[in-house]
């Protein structure tokens, strides 16, 4: 039986909770479709989370906004990723929190100044939990 790549959780979410600054779903939607794309183009197919099937009546599956699965295949995509998300949040003009789980284990960081200390830390740690 052919085991299937690990898949990685990521889920985005506006680094300021203070209220000053106001992210409207569709802007988040549009943040994370945008770090989705370029994930799946240059790291590792990524695709939208759904969470549940559709209500009876209901055409497609719910969007939780901000939420994607990446197919993780090897340690080398760590890099890939981490590099992926710098180029991302350096374009942004808000500070964005990532989180990356694999089963229950978690990478939580927030995507801006990304220095090479930083961004060779969050690659070890990537790679340790995808080795998990």
């Amino acid at each position: 039986m052919e085991m299937s790549p690990p898949e990685l959780k990521l889920t985005m979410e506006l680094a300021d909770k203070s209220g000053d600054v106001f992210v409207s779903p569709v802007q988040l939607l549009e943040e994370s479709q945008t770090l989705r794309q370029l994930i799946d183009s240059h790291v590792a197919p990524a695709r939208p989370l759904h969470m549940a099937a559709p209500r009876p009546g209901e055409k497609g599956l719910p969007v939780v906004i901000g939420a994607m699965l990446i197919e993780a295949l090897s340690a080398g995509v760590c890099t890939a990723l981490i590099d992926c998300i710098k180029v991302w949040s350096e374009s942004r003009k808000r500070e964005f929190n990532i989180r990356i789980e694999k089963g229950g284990d978690v990478l939580e960081f927030q995507a801006s100044n990304m220095d090479q200390r930083k961004i060779v830390d969050l690659t070890q740690k990537l790679e340790a939990l995808l080795a998990k």
